[in-house]
C-alpha cells in the first residue's frame, strides 16, 4: 500500500517525472516533502524521478543559494484554498496526474512571506543519500551553490542559524530564533560535506560544540530552544540515526532512545510531533480558520510513526516497531497512506473544513522505507511475520 500510494503521487510533465506532495490540497512539489520521500522513490524503482526532480529544483534555485519550497503549475496557494474549501464535499478524486503542456515556476516565499530553511538542507541530504557518483559529479557546483547558502548565514560556520516564523516543516507555528531542528539538519550536511572537502574538521567541530552548548539536553533530549521545555519529535530521530551514522556525533547521543521512550512527548501519542503544546497566540490565522489549531502539536503524523518504528529497528527494539507497523495499517483509508491521525484512535483527521490528505507522499515513502528495514531485520525470521503485510 504505501508504494501505490507513492507512485500514484507521481506527475508526468513534459520534462519528466515528479512527485507531488499529496492528491488535493498537497498536490503541488513541495521541496520539503519531496526530499523526506527521496529513499522511498528509490526503494520503489523511481531513481530517475528523484534525480529528475532534484535536478530541476537545483537549477532553479536562486542566484543566493536560496532552493525554490514549491515548484508548482499555477499558486500553490489556491491549490491549498480550493481543497480545503471543496474536499469536505467529497470531491475525493485529486488532481489529475498530467501535467503536460503547463509551465512549472518556482515559489521561493510562503503566504507569511518566508523561505523554507530547512528545504535546502533536506535538498542536500537526499542529494547525499542517493550514492550516486554520477549525479554529485554532475551538479557539484549547484549543490555547492546550495551549500554556501548555509555558509553565508551562520557568518562562514561561526554561529548556528537563526530563523523566522514559519520556516521549517512545523509552518502552522512561530517557530522563530534559533531552533533546533534546523541546526540538527545543518550539522548532518556538514558531517557528509566533509568527504568533498567543503568543510574543515574544525569547522565542524566548531558548530558542534555551539549546538550542544545552546540546546544543552532535557532529560536527556534536546529542546526546541535553548533553555525550553519543547521538545520536538523529528528532531530527536534525527539525532539519533545520525548517531547511528556518524560515530564523532554517537557520543553526543547515547542513551537518547531510552530517554525519548520516557518523555511525555512518547506518552502523549506515537507520532506526536511536539511537546507541550504551542500557545495559541504561536498559531498562524489561517490554521485555526480552517480548524487545524493543533495541527502541529496534537495531531499525529504517519511519517513520525513510520519514523519512529524504523528508528526502533534500528535498535532492535522490536516491541516499539509492532506498535507502529499495527498503526500504520489501521490509519490505512482507501486512498492509501494519509499524513494526519487523530489522538487517540488511528482515524485520519476530519475537521468540517479539512481532511487529511491522502495520499501523502511523505508518510507514504517514510512508512516504505519503515517496510523495507523490516523486511531485512525481522521478516528473514519464520515466526515474525509483519503487520505491514497485511
Amino acid at each position: 500500500m504505501a508504494s501505490q500510494s507513492l507512485r500514484a503521487n507521481l506527475v508526468t510533465h513534459d520534462s519528466g517525472t515528479f512527485l507531488r506532495a499529496g492528491a488535493h490540497h498537497f498536490a503541488s512539489l513541495w521541496t520539503r516533502d519531496f526530499a523526506y520521500a527521496v529513499p522511498g522513490l528509490c526503494a520503489i524503482g523511481e531513481r530517475a524521478a528523484a534525480e529528475h526532480h532534484l535536478s530541476t529544483i537545483l537549477k532553479q534555485t536562486a542566484s543566493d543559494g536560496l532552493v525554490p519550497r514549491i515548484l508548482e503549475r499555477g499558486s500553490s496557494a489556491w491549490t491549498v484554498l480550493k481543497w480545503t474549501l471543496f474536499r469536505p464535499l467529497q470531491m475525493e478524486a485529486g488532481e489529475k496526474n498530467d501535467w503536460r503542456g503547463s509551465k512549472l515556476k518556482a515559489e521561493y516565499l510562503g503566504e507569511h512571506g518566508t523561505r523554507a530553511l530547512d528545504a535546502g538542507l533536506l535538498v542536500l541530504l537526499a542529494s547525499f543519500s542517493m550514492a550516486n557518483p554520477g549525479f554529485l559529479s554532475a551538479h557539484h557546483e549547484e549543490l555547492k551553490k546550495v551549500f554556501r547558502y548555509y555558509e553565508t548565514l551562520t557568518g562562514g560556520w561561526r554561529q548556528l542559524l537563526t530563523q523566522e516564523e514559519f520556516e521549517d516543516w512545523q509552518d502552522s507555528a512561530r517557530r522563530s530564533g534559533c531552533v533546533s531542528y534546523c541546526n540538527l539538519l545543518l550539522l548532518w550536511v556538514l558531517h557528509h560535506a566533509q568527504r568533498f572537502e567543503w568543510v574543515s574538521p574544525g569547522d565542524l567541530a566548531r558548530m558542534t560544540a555551539l549546538f550542544n552548548a545552546t540546546f544543552a539536553r532535557v532529560n536527556g533530549l534536546i529542546p526546541l530552544r535553548s533553555g525550553g521545555a519543547q521538545i520536538s519529535l523529528e528532531t530527536q530521530l534525527h539525532a539519533i540515526e545520525m548517531g547511528l551514522e556518524f560515530p564523532s556525533w554517537r557520543t553526543h547521543v547515547d542513551g537518547m532512545w531510552k530517554d525519548l521512550k520516557r518523555s511525555d512527548l512518547w506518552l502523549r501519542g506515537l507520532g506526536l510531533p511536539i511537546h507541550p503544546r504551542y500557545h495559541d497566540d504561536e498559531i498562524s490565522f489561517f490554521t485555526k480558520a480552517v480548524g487545524l489549531r493543533h495541527y502541529h502539536d496534537a495531531f499525529r503524523w504517519t511519517w513520525l510513526i513510520a519514523e519512529t518504528g524504523r528508528i526502533a529497528l534500528l535498535f532492535n527494539d522490536l516491541e516499539v516497531a509492532e506498535v507502529c507497523a499495527s498503526e500504520l495499517v489501521r490509519s490505512l483509508g482507501p486512498q492509501g497512506v494519509g499524513e494526519i491521525l487523530e489522538l487517540k484512535t488511528p482515524r485520519p483527521v476530519r475537521t468540517w473544513t479539512y481532511r487529511s490528505e491522502a495520499p501523502f507522499s511523505w508518510g507514504a515513502a517514510r512508512t516504505l522505507q519503515f517496510c523495507d528495514l523490516w523486511s531485512e531485520r525481522v521478516t528473514a525470521s519464520p515466526s515474525k511475520s509483519s503487520p505491514l503485510s497485511t
